[in-house]
């Protein structure tokens, strides 16, 4: 009985440090709980979805409805072998192939074909390839209901160059695979995730259009770690793409809008790209393999189990389940509501009113539901415009001004906004290797076989990415390059200067780490590497949710040893507290709209959140024990319409039109009231919409002017000095004109989208900017040819300072990139030390 009980512990201990040992159990962990098997085999079915579809098109449909009852009897999906077995038992036998000297399209289509598996699934994908012509490749994917698109060269490089057909006469040139070899592949879609991390979100920081899609918790979350700096924005890219690694799946994140503006009214328009390392490749995506448009947003329907899946715009996909009484429930940790109007016909509503429509676009050839329309609380639309061949073509804004989409073999190698502007998109088969913005500033992207990114480009240098995961279980910390991480996973960043820096997931005792360019460790051997103790880190640990294991991050322990540990609700994710270092805990409540509704720290006052019992999202009073209460009211469409503070001061009312812009605003005063009054340019005028003038206590107090494209152009203050501006082609101030006719005039760098190179005043005195490969600032000679010197460690920190002088002032930093200490030129020294809570001590 002991040896029995050993031997199952060992079993179990086996699954969980070697996941690749037994695939199928491992799926079934990665399940969350209370979700059947069945449902699980449903969504690895796509070969029996492909087989049933072929025997329906070729004129089978009895045997294409025995089929379709069929489940596949493993989570890991069909093996070519055994789709090859069911054919055989409905009467309508099919055989196995390999690719042969002869094209396919030599033989009858339709066949099935098997797609490679991608770069985080062990088992590969099943289609039905239905034509061949010159330059496009037709297959269709019964798992999402909708035709793919392939160049040649793409589909060659997706296809595993197995198939299943009708027995082929023995001198045909095609090879017929062993029931050995053709029981080895399975085919189960999306395959089965590798026990490791957790599957966390794709996506960057939200839609973008109202908010960010964060569920109001502090933390979001878990947050990106310190030190992925992404190339310094942060934001969405504009003009060069940025990148962050999401420390709970590992996912490199990289964001690029080429081409935006402000309509006066409405939502803004802007064409971000976003690229997700961690999503599926589905074939024929119109901006290369794992890259997602902003307005490219869809939606698919399980009619069998209700399950709605969306595809947003950034990549995230949000699975909202049937509750049972015509409605849905929202995905985890997602605040969005999800209603069906009609057949075919859905609405995604956002907390404060935004909606994303989803339809099948008419005349268009799509199968399932696309993004249609978005639509403000005011009801403000940007519209999209899908032609026959399902491409989104066109895009409108709220004021009917149309952004056009052009395509070239299925990808989209221009777009053109209404103001003649344009970004333009280069590729290599089906991967997105060249981006140039509607400045004319440009990015060079290389990727490997499975479309992980390798590096970005510009003209100051290349940063490199190395994605690594997969391959034979492996308890030790793996050298770069090495095939066999099991269940580890790493991202190696290499920035144009050599700096490298790391994200690395634990495969054996789950947690995650990060490691600085300042303390990153060359591997040397099992020893001397970034996984020995030695090594400052930031180190993650994680905890299990509905969702999954390791589904937040529990604790961060930072490099000096400060750590701050967060508990989340199991079902929803939010933050229920945040302790830190000394024990210190403060802890969160949330309404049923996922708004924080009090906070709680170990020591001090409780602030209280109250919101509006119609709607509870609207923050209607912030209360701080003992010292008094902000409170605001609100109109129909979420827009403040009065606010007092804590000591009693108010502004009522806030008046707006019905564009939602504010009209006027009173300032209540003991004695007084001051009014405040904003008018905007009529419709059919240039700058229609946008503010005009200012008034106050019955003074004009500025005035504006605006190009046709809606910038800024004149600003008039109240003494009737008017400032005239010119802009690039980025929307970067280039010059600025004063009434005397003299400029300040601003040289933007032609590379960079966020540098100066130089600036001329209004005497003409010109002040020079350069800069390194990081973009940083390392050199300024001013108008009298004195020079200051700025000089950085591989994190990005300021080393020294060198005056026009020549005299040197020099810092240092702790492990958290804190100043520890200052070095004055004359060789005086100022010291810093932090508490375990970060504070200056």
């Amino acid at each position: 009985m002991k040896a029995k009980f050993t031997m199952l512990f060992l079993t179990v201990a086996v699954i969980f440090v070697y996941p690749g040992v037994f695939p199928a159990a491992t799926y079934d962990r990665e399940r969350p709980d209370g979700v059947p098997v069945v449902s699980q085999l449903q969504q690895v079915n796509c070969g029996i979805r492909s087989l049933a579809y072929l025997m329906e098109i070729q004129g089978h449909p009895s045997a294409a409805a025995k089929v379709r009852e069929m489940l596949p009897a493993s989570l890991m999906g069909s093996s070519i072998r055994d789709l090859a077995e069911i054919s055989q038992d409905v009467g309508i036998p099919l055989a196995a192939y390999g690719r042969g000297s002869e094209s396919i399209e030599t033989i009858a289509l339709p066949v099935i074909v098997y797609m490679n598996p991608g770069s985080n699934s062990s088992t590969g994908h099943f289609m039905v390839l239905e034509s061949v012509r010159e330059n496009r490749v037709r297959v269709y994917d019964t798992q999402k209901n909708r035709y793919v698109f392939f160049s040649p060269e793409g589909f060659d490089k997706s296809w595993s160059g197995f198939f299943l057909t009708r027995p082929i006469e023995s001198n045909a040139s095609f090879q017929k695979l062993s029931k050995m070899e053709s029981g080895r592949h399975y085919g189960g879609g999306h395959g089965i995730p590798q026990l490791g991390s957790g599957k966390g979100s794709l996506g960057g920081s939200g839609d973008g259009f109202s908010g960010s899609s964060s569920n109001g918790s502090p933390g979001g979350g878990g947050g990106f770690p310190g030190g992925g700096d992404g190339g310094g924005s942060g934001s969405d890219g504009c003009g060069f793409p940025t990148w962050t690694v999401n420390p709970l799946n590992f996912n490199l994140v990289v964001t690029d809008s080429p081409l935006w503006y402000k309509p006066a009214i409405g939502p803004v328009i802007s064409c971000r790209l976003t690229y997700n390392s961690r999503a599926d490749i589905a074939g024929g995506e119109p901006f290369g393999r794992k890259w997602q448009f902003r307005y490219g947003s869809y939606l698919d329907e399980n009619a069998t189990t209700g399950e709605v899946t969306v595809t947003m715009g950034d990549g995230r996909i949000d699975k909202y389940t049937s509750n049972g009484a015509g409605g849905y429930n929202r995905p985890y940790a997602i605040d969005n509501r999800l209603t069906k109007i009609a057949a075919n016909h859905f609405e995604v509503r956002k907390p404060f009113d935004f909606v994303y429509v989803y339809q099948i676009p008419a005349g268009s050839g799509l199968t399932k539901p696309h993004l249609v329309e978005m639509r403000s609380a005011r009801g403000q639309s940007v519209t999209m415009a899908y032609n026959a061949s399902g491409q989104l073509f066109r895009i409108t804004d709220a004021s009917g001004l149309d952004t056009f989409l052009t395509y070239t073999g299925g990808k989209v190698t221009r777009i053109t906004d209404p103001f003649g502007r344009h970004a333009d998109f280069e590729y290599t088969g089906d991967d997105l290797t060249r981006i140039t913005d509607m400045g004319g500033i440009w990015a060079r992207m290389t990727y490997d076989e499975n479309a992980n990114l390798t590096s970005i480009e510009n003209d100051r240098g290349i940063t490199g990415f190395l994605i690594e995961e997969g391959g034979n279980p492996n308890r030790d910390y793996p050298p770069p390059g090495d095939e066999n991480m099991g269940a580890h996973k790493r991202i190696t960043i290499t920035d144009p200067l050599g700096n490298r820096q790391e994200y690395f997931y634990d495969g054996t005792i789950g947690c995650g780490w990060y490691v600085s360019s300042r303390d990153y460790v060359e591997y040397v051997n099992k020893t001397t590497n970034n996984g020995a103790d030695f090594v400052p880190k930031t180190t993650y640990y994680y905890e299990t949710t509905v969702r999954g294991p390791r589904e937040e991050i529990h604790t961060i322990v930072f490099p000096e040893g400060r750590q701050v540990t967060a508990a989340h609700d199991y079902n929803t994710g939010q933050v229920l507290s945040l302790s830190d270092s000394y024990g210190n805990t403060t802890e969160y409540t949330y309404n049923d709209k996922g708004r924080i509704t009090s906070i709680t720290p170990e020591i001090g006052a409780v602030t209280t959140l109250v919101y509006d019992p119609a709607n509870d999202v609207d923050l209607t009073e912030i209360n701080r024990a003992g010292l008094g209460s902000v409170t605001m009211t609100y109109n129909a469409y979420h827009e403040v319409t009065s606010i007092e503070d804590m000591v009693g001061k108010r502004t009522d009312p806030i008046t707006y039109n019905a564009n939602g812009q504010i009209t006027s605003l009173t300032q209540i005063h003991d004695d007084h009231n001051i009014l405040t009054q904003y008018a905007y340019h009529p419709a059919g005028q240039p700058g229609a919409h946008r503010l005009s003038r200012v008034t106050r206590a019955g003074q004009t107090i500025a005035r504006y002017t605006y190009d046709t494209i809606g910038r800024l152009q004149t600003a008039t203050d109240a003494a009737g000095i008017t400032l005239t501006y010119s802009w690039d082609g980025l929307n970067r101030i280039t010059q600025v004109l004063y009434p005397d006719g003299r400029t300040v005039d601003h040289s933007c760098s032609s590379c960079c989208p966020r540098l100066v190179d130089s600036t001329t005043d209004r005497a003409g005195r010109t002040t020079t900017y350069t800069y390194d490969a990081l973009q940083r600032l390392v050199q300024l000679v001013n108008h009298e040819g004195g020079v200051s010197k700025f000089e950085y460690d591989p994190n990005g920190n300021t080393t020294a300072f060198t005056n026009p002088a020549g005299n040197r002032t020099s810092f240092e930093y702790d492990r958290e990139n804190r100043l520890s200490k200052r070095i004055w030129p004359d060789g005086r020294e100022e010291t810093y030390a932090y508490d375990v809570e970060g504070r200056l001590i």
